[in-house]
């Protein structure tokens, strides 16, 4: 955790001297967007940056920024180490006095699976595990309240909104609950998935888990997560820029990434793959066989054979990839 003043501190250093704004919260600085358009005679301190958390916004451009990633990387990347050094993994200003730090809950009367009297079972717990069992087959049948612990798979039987959902929580590296999604059991119910209303940009699924030492494999969805290795993270959709924590968390500790997006995401992994090079961390690409629409469709047998296949990237791989599309092979 940082203070305020050590967040202040290394604004000012980077960006220059700021007013405060906000009666605290915010600190104004001079917009290197706008200086780079206007030139260097600009002066006008209209980039708010929040000394809690770094959301910026330019008041004259319009830029807008999750975190300061973008902005010192292009304009001032003396600082970029810094920066990830001494404030990624460090999200949460430092209370003050009685400040309390507000956290994601889960769905009222949220029911962990693996506690259930398995032979009581509620009907809707009972169709939960059926659906669970279904969908991940002999990997959860073999070691079905492992699986269900390690995942903390659950039930809300209250919360209307998530009646006939399985929930799969996510916790941060302090056990928080960071993020959770609530998947349907019944193919007539949409949306297909609830989630929390979050920045996703700001969320590392399964951070309590992971260990930034060790190669990280990053899937697209978290049901996918189940048939992985145990050091796994999914990106809650397809796209990971320099404003997503993960990206950030990867290059604070260079750790080795494997990419097994879905089958008909091979283009953004290429990007993803890319932008991770760029910063020298090491990136293997897992090629989905046709036959299977994402990991989660696999084994995890299956998908662990296919891990010792993932393909090294670097710019060979991406100049084959690239001949490939023009050649449409």
């Amino acid at each position: 955790m940082y203070t305020r003043g050590q967040a202040i501190d290394f604004i000012e250093k980077v960006f220059g001297v700021g007013s405060m704004t906000n009666q605290g919260a915010n600190i104004s600085v001079v917009c290197p967007v706008c200086v780079e358009s206007k030139g260097h005679f600009y002066t006008k301190r209209k980039l708010a940056i929040r000394t809690d958390n770094f959301v910026t916004h330019c008041w004259v451009c319009g830029y807008k920024s999750r975190n300061l990633a973008n902005l010192i990387r292009k304009h001032h990347p003396g600082y970029f180490k810094e920066y990830v050094e001494r404030f990624i993994g460090s999200t949460h200003l430092k209370p003050e006095g009685n400040q309390i730090e507000e956290h994601l809950h889960l769905p009222s009367s949220f029911k962990l699976l693996a506690i259930q009297d398995m032979s009581n079972l509620s009907l809707e717990a009972a169709a939960s595990l059926n659906y669970l069992s279904g969908r991940f087959g002999e990997e959860l049948r073999q070691s079905q309240n492992d699986k269900l612990w390690y995942w903390k798979f659950g039930i809300s039987t209250e919360d209307n909104a998530f009646a006939n959902r399985v929930i799969m929580p996510s916790f941060d590296v302090d056990g928080n609950v960071n993020y959770f999604t609530g998947r349907t059991i019944l193919s007539h119910i949409h949306p297909k998935y609830l989630n929390p209303n979050v920045f996703r940009e700001d969320i590392v699924f399964n951070e309590i888990n992971v260990d930034w030492s060790e190669p990280l494999t990053i899937v697209e969805g978290p049901f996918d997560l189940i048939k992985c290795n145990t050091n796994a993270t999914c990106l809650l959709g397809s796209e990971l820029t320099t404003e997503y924590k993960l990206f950030l968390m990867i290059i604070k500790h260079k750790t080795p990434v494997i990419l097994a997006l879905d089958s008909d995401a091979k283009e953004k992994a290429l990007k993803i793959a890319q932008l991770l090079f760029e910063y020298d961390i090491s990136v293997s690409i897992l090629d989905i066989p046709s036959n299977f629409k994402d990991v989660g469709e696999m084994t995890q047998s299956e998908f662990t054979s296919l891990l010792k296949d993932a393909t090294s990237f670097n710019t060979d791989y991406l100049l084959r990839a690239r001949i490939a599309k023009l050649l449409d092979i």
